[in-house]
């Protein structure tokens, strides 16, 4: 199958009073591949620290964490649709380890939630069809190369090139799939994989200015303030369950961005504010003596993303920069993030991310299409050398109508204008036309 590509060539008129520019440069550096970049808490040495049969000493998932589900989508007892969590990919993740609370949430939820091990060694469309999964989790993925060896860039997939090619067609003829990569080095190794479906990650470790690990993203801001959790049918819960969720936290991780040509049906989710940068380090010996921000190279990180949905044909996608959000997770051993004392709590069990627990539902909810999206209209497509309005809202959420094109490659202008709001100079509004080209 040809790679999905769309080449923009995109006009930017700016205005952004006192931080003009900066939202241009975000957007320009969303093309940046494969940067070196940071991790920090798990052991440094030893391939104990990636088995995916073996959860180390120094991370676990927290036995103490309850994991009842209020309102269960589906009757209790583990017989409803298929959840499978990838273990095929030296996965940090697993469902046995790191990622037990959260396989037990989703029982609970009333999912059949079960490991890779038992339906594939690689991924395969047929294969997941004939299993009938329903969603794919894979969290945190690394190639042989840098879990039998070092991290050190450059960092090779964990993907085969025939696998990233099943998955993409297994999402796009109804699959859903959870994609997620942390700090150094798992967007690097999950780069080709996002950008399949039209995103580029930065292989990097993501924390607040000064120097802070839990990042705080809030319903009640814009990303021109503080880091921002956009309206939209996750955020927002089942009607009638009581199942809003007003603010997340994630625990350090890193970023990523839309290719500028991406899809219509892609909403932005976690969005981040001005004081986030992203540190870049190219080996183990570097993240493991990192003590700052300040003291590192690094890259503002400013209106880059940390979560992400995409309708990608008849399939959906969530992507995020953070697993240990998903999950309830224990640091009981030195190393562990900056500032955290031991026992270091990260994720749903830590008390400043009250909600973790319903968002992380509420996405797996989204994938299971438990609850509905919009954001696709197939009567709103466009046909070649048609002119078309684009609208893009102040979320920065890229509307454009039914410009997926499976299977081959477009050409598209895009003329976008950026105006203020007159009373704070902080609501954008962008007016767009595009032309798909012969």
């Amino acid at each position: 199958m040809k790679k999905q590509v769309l080449m923009l060539f995109v006009i930017l008129f700016l205005y952004l009073p006192a931080e003009r520019g900066v939202l241009a440069q975000s957007m320009a550096n969303a093309y940046i591949q494969d940067i070196p970049g940071i991790g920090l808490d798990w052991e440094r040495r030893g391939q104990n620290r990636l088995r995916a049969d073996v959860c180390p000493s120094g991370q676990e998932g927290d036995p103490d964490f309850s994991t009842t589900v209020e309102y269960p989508v589906y009757p209790p007892g583990g017989n409803g649709p298929l959840v499978v969590i990838d273990e095929a990919h030296y996965n940090f993740h697993t469902i046995e380890c790191r990622y037990k609370p959260l396989a037990n949430l989703l029982t609970n939820d009333g999912y059949t939630v079960k490991g890779s091990t038992t339906i594939y060694e690689k991924f395969d469309k047929a294969q997941l069809q004939n299993a009938g999964v329903k969603i794919l989790i894979v969290a945190n993925a690394l190639a042989k190369s840098n879990f039998e060896g070092e991290w050190k860039l450059p960092i090779p997939s964990a993907f085969a090139p025939d696998e990233i090619t099943e998955l993409e067609e297994w999402v796009y003829e109804g699959g859903s799939l959870m994609l997620i990569a942390d700090h150094f080095p798992f967007p690097g190794a999950a780069q080709k994989l996002a950008n399949e479906f039209g995103f580029t990650m930065v292989n990097g470790y993501t924390i607040a200015n000064p120097a802070d690990n839990d990042i705080e993203f809030s319903k009640d801001v814009l990303a021109s303030d503080s880091s921002s959790l956009t309206q939209n049918p996750i955020t927002y819960g089942r009607q009638g369950f009581n199942e809003e969720v007003p603010f997340v936290y994630s625990f350090t991780g890193s970023v990523f961005s839309p290719i500028l040509s991406h899809p219509y049906g892609m909403r932005n989710l976690m969005i981040l504010g001005p004081n986030i940068h992203t540190a870049l380090f190219s080996n183990e010996d570097e993240l493991l003596s990192f003590n700052g921000i300040e003291n590192v190279p690094h890259v503002l990180s400013w209106y880059r993303l940390q979560g992400a949905t995409l309708i990608h044909g008849k399939g959906r996608l969530a992507i995020f920069g953070e697993a240990s959000m998903f999950t309830a997770q224990l640091c009981l051993k030195a190393p562990c993030e900056l500032g955290c004392t031991i026992p270091c709590k990260t994720g749903m069990n830590s008390p400043k991310a009250p909600y973790n627990k319903q968002f992380a539902l509420n996405v797996v909810h989204w994938l299971d299409r438990v609850i509905d999206d919009d954001s696709v209209a197939s009567e709103d497509c466009v046909e070649i050398g048609q002119s078309q309005p684009v609208e893009i809202d102040k979320n920065l959420n890229v509307h454009i109508p039914c410009a997926t094109f499976h299977g081959q490659d477009r050409d598209m202008n895009v003329t976008i204008d950026l105006e203020h709001a007159p009373d704070d100079g902080k609501f954008l509004r962008f007016d767009a036309d595009y032309t798909i080209l012969e």
